[in-house]
């Protein structure tokens, strides 16, 4: 590990791909975290960098008061969910399904308060996970990046039986996307490992420049190194929900979600209430996509396209796959009308201001075209009917119409896959 002094004064700060940004540190922002420094009155040793999100980053780190390695997500200061994610968290702790949500969703161990140059920090501790599921993706084999079947079937049961763990505790996750489903790992192997091998290969370091460095920055940034080594038997997966950042109790929903974009359901894209249905929605989009790997909606997004083009390109494609959005919902949708004739069948697909439409259209494949097109060859066409009437089940266009995670976990297709835990 590479100690303060040898970082010149006058290097420059080169930003990472893998790690927060600098202007994300300074009051009411991000804790600065160092290699080596320690926590909670020398408690806890800070020995990797994990992860970060948009509002904390997560280390490894040596426990003194067991010599057990634990996962520490420092929160930034000012964050007005803090509170509430630890809430959620001590919920599932007290709640009956503590015992089944410790198999499905990081558990929390600890939680202290930390004063820095930056203000006060919420610190959760749990057990160390290891990168997310699409480390599994990348990996396999074959031109289309997807998980083998039997391994694609567990992951959709874990995810939903973490779901389930939430809702009966009356909590809905409010973020559900696959860098939040993490890798579990070999504890044993990871427990025996020396603390010189766990620094190795070490995370790169990306040096503020002197004129940057006030107390409320770090000295050196570095970039996100999950305990990907220490996944266990690829043969088998095992995930587990591991950010409970964006939940929130049934019927108090945040003002705006945070939900990645191919996964807004209807009534987020529409800007209309929402609540813990938002959960189903985005559940059946992300188990399509670990089952075919390829995203349900591929959502045309970028910088010069404005919010409005970018919701119809993905009601549109909604539309296509689905099949048109119910009276209510498309009153809702305020350029629908230039899309569809009075059959309601789409007509034009561009999503430009421009007056004119252009003269080609393209409809999206239905879902069960893009199942059957996708699904791997070990899967049998009866499975494969089964998991289509699944996922259509979860992907109803109103909130009401959509099946609680509860009567998904009854599902026939689901009670089929034998759960690892």
């Amino acid at each position: 590990m590479e100690n303060d002094s040898s970082f010149a004064a006058d290097s420059c700060y080169v930003p990472l791909l893998d790690a927060e940004r600098l202007e994300q540190y300074g009051p009411g922002g991000l804790h600065p975290v160092h290699l080596g420094d320690k926590l909670q009155n020398g408690r806890y040793l800070i020995i990797r960098k994990l992860g970060h999100g948009a509002f904390s980053t997560v280390w490894l780190a040596r426990d003194s008061s067991c010599e057990h390695l634990v996962a520490i997500k420092i929160i930034r200061s000012q964050s007005a969910r803090a509170d509430q994610e630890l809430r959620m968290h001590e919920i599932l702790l007290e709640s009956k399904m503590r015992n089944l949500a410790q198999d499905c969703i990081v558990t929390l161990l600890d939680k202290f308060e930390h004063i820095g140059p930056n203000g006060r920090h919420l610190c959760l501790t749990f057990p160390p996970l290891g990168p997310d599921i699409t480390t599994l993706f990348r990996s396999s084999s074959g031109a289309r990046p997807r998980l083998p079947y039997e391994l694609s079937r567990q992951a959709v049961k874990q995810l939903l039986t973490g779901l389930y763990c939430l809702h009966e505790c009356r909590i809905a996750c409010g973020d559900i996307n696959f860098g939040n489903l993490l890798l579990t790992l070999d504890q044993s192997d990871l427990a025996n490992e020396e603390e010189e091998e766990l620094k190795h290969p070490m995370s790169k370091t990306s040096v503020a420049p002197s004129k940057q460095q006030q107390s409320h920055n770090p000295k050196y940034i570095c970039e996100d190194f999950p305990l990907g080594e220490y996944v266990e038997d690829s043969t088998t997966v095992k995930v587990k929900l591991s950010d409970l950042g964006a939940a929130f109790p049934f019927h108090d929903p945040p003002k705006q979600p945070i939900v990645p974009l191919a996964l807004r359901a209807p009534e987020v894209i529409l800007d209309l209430e929402f609540d813990h249905p938002i959960d189903v929605w985005s559940f059946g989009c992300i188990a399509f996509e670990l089952l075919i790997g390829t995203p349900l909606f591929a959502v045309a997004s970028s910088p010069v396209m404005t919010d409005d083009e970018t919701n119809d390109d993905h009601l549109l494609k909604m539309a296509g796959t689905l099949g048109p959005l119910p009276p209510a919902l498309f009153s809702r949708w305020p350029r629908g009308q230039r899309y569809f004739n009075s059959k309601m069948e789409i007509t034009r697909t561009d999503v430009s201001d421009d007056p004119v439409p252009q003269a080609e259209v393209y409809i999206a494949p239905t879902l069960e075209t893009m199942f059957m097109t996708g699904k791997s060859k070990e899967m049998t066409m009866v499975e494969a009917r089964s998991a289509i009437r699944f996922l259509q089940r979860a992907l109803q266009y109103e909130p009401s119409a959509r099946p609680t995670i509860s009567q998904l976990m009854e599902d026939p297709w689901i009670k089929e896959i034998e759960a690892l835990f």
